[in-house]
This record gives C-alpha cells, sequence and structure tokens, in this order.
C-alpha cells in the first residue's frame, strides 16, 4: 500500500540534502576524478530519464496504475539508476569541500535513497508480483553487480 507521506518526506530530505551540497559547492570540479564523477552521473541520470520516457516518470517512488517496468538501458544492470546517479553527483559535490557538515548532508542523502529505493521495491512488487521479483534477482540495486 503506497503512503503519500511517506513519499513526499523522502523526497522532500533527498532534495533538502542534495539542495544543501549544491549551494555550498564551489562548482569547480578541481580533479579530473571529481570531474569524471559528476559527469557520469549527469549521463547515467539522463539516460535513466531517456529510457523512463515511455513511462510515467514520477519523481517519488510511488507506482502509478498505467506504470510499465522499464528493464532496459541502465536499468538492465542496475534497478535505480537515477538514485546511482544523485549519489554520484552527491559524492563528487561532497569531495570539492569534504567537511563534517557535508558528510553529514552526503550520509543523510545515501541512507534516505536507501530507504527510498526499499520502499519502491516493495512497491512494484506488489504491482508487478509476476515479473518484478525476477528483475530483483538478475539485477543490482544501485552499483552493477555489486549492490
Amino acid at each position: 500500500m503506497q503512503h503519500p507521506f511517506v513519499s513526499f518526506f523522502l523526497v522532500g530530505v533527498q532534495f533538502t540534502t542534495l539542495l544543501y551540497l549544491i549551494l555550498t559547492s564551489p562548482f569547480t570540479l578541481s580533479s579530473w576524478f571529481i570531474f569524471v564523477l559528476f559527469v557520469g552521473g549527469v549521463i547515467l541520470g539522463l539516460s535513466a530519464v531517456l529510457a523512463m520516457r515511455r513511462n510515467r516518470w514520477n519523481i517519488t517512488p510511488d507506482v502509478h496504475e498505467k506504470s510499465l517496468l522499464v528493464t532496459t538501458g541502465p536499468y538492465s544492470v542496475i534497478r535505480h539508476p537515477m538514485y546511482t546517479a544523485v549519489i554520484m553527483v552527491a559524492i563528487s559535490l561532497f569531495l570539492e569541500i569534504p567537511n563534517s557538515n557535508r558528510l553529514i548532508a552526503l550520509l543523510i542523502l545515501i541512507i534516505i535513497l536507501n530507504i527510498k529505493y526499499r520502499y519502491e521495491e516493495y512497491l512494484l512488487v506488489q504491482a508487478f508480483p509476476e515479473t518484478y521479483p525476477a528483475y530483483l534477482i538478475r539485477t543490482k540495486a544501485l552499483i552493477p553487480f555489486v549492490y
């Protein structure tokens, strides 16, 4: 069963922590590693949005009646490429000015995205009981072949 309050709380915390990291960043991408991590996150996020375009794209983890299960593009390897993309961008922003406040924001973001994806998967198993369990087995959640 979907709980709109839970969905909006998760999204609210996600956007608040990400916004904090963005607003406290110098936007210099000072090393090649930070640049590659940032650009890789943006490219992964855009490719996930493009793969999802046939579907009703949504920022909340709620599953709509007319939703389709997308398993192509980056979704063929990981179940939540948009969350992975957000984490990659957030880590790159943190690395520009690594301090304790920004580390706390980053950790809260990673924790909330883990809670959000688990809640979303609970809803997806209910919405796609014939196909989602098999998809869970053959893909990883956030990191290809690892996690």
